[in-house]
């Protein structure tokens, strides 16, 4: 069959990109906090989207009545091995994909919790009682230029006028 790919010597497989992918490895890129950027998605690039495709055409292609290919054991083998080493890729995108979920909640997390926080203080900021606030500052001012007094006083005093 045309479909076919190509083996060698011992009916194993190269990759065939041209057959299989013709688009760019252009991962997408998103600022999820300041200063953090996120890598997501995934490109039909990874060679366990090759490797599977790839087994799947040699199973098509395959006749498996023993009669017209005497070798399609090999081939069929070849195609398992090459299953299995998509799966294994395939999961470790997952795990990659999962890892990014995970990343993304903790963040979306630290950011709610940082908007409860200021959504807070603009609260207090907002119910502060005026005339309140200024009472409390003429009293705190009061005190500090008291303190300041008894420190210049402190300074100024020496052991023979103590005595």
């Amino acid at each position: 069959m045309s479909n076919a790919p190509q083996y060698d010597a011992n009916f194993v497989t190269k990759p065939e990109s041209s057959f299989y992918y013709q688009g760019d490895d252009t991962i997408i890129k998103a600022r999820i906090d300041e200063g953090v950027v996120m890598e997501y998605g995934v490109t039909a690039a990874n060679s366990g989207f090759e490797k599977l495709i790839r087994s799947i055409r040699i199973l098509r292609s395959t006749n498996i009545d023993g009669v017209t290919d005497t070798d399609y054991m090999k081939k069929v083998e070849h195609a398992l091995n090459l299953i299995n080493e998509a799966a294994g890729e395939l999961q470790g995108l997952e795990m990659n994909i999962g890892t990014r979920v995970q990343q993304l909640e903790m963040t979306n997390k630290n950011i709610k919790i940082s908007q409860n926080f200021a959504r807070g203080i603009i609260s207090d900021i907002e119910s502060t009682d005026t005339y309140q606030a200024v009472a409390e500052l003429t009293q705190d001012q009061t005190m500090l230029e008291a303190s300041y007094s008894t420190m210049v006083r402190l300074s100024n005093l020496t052991l023979t006028k103590f005595l």
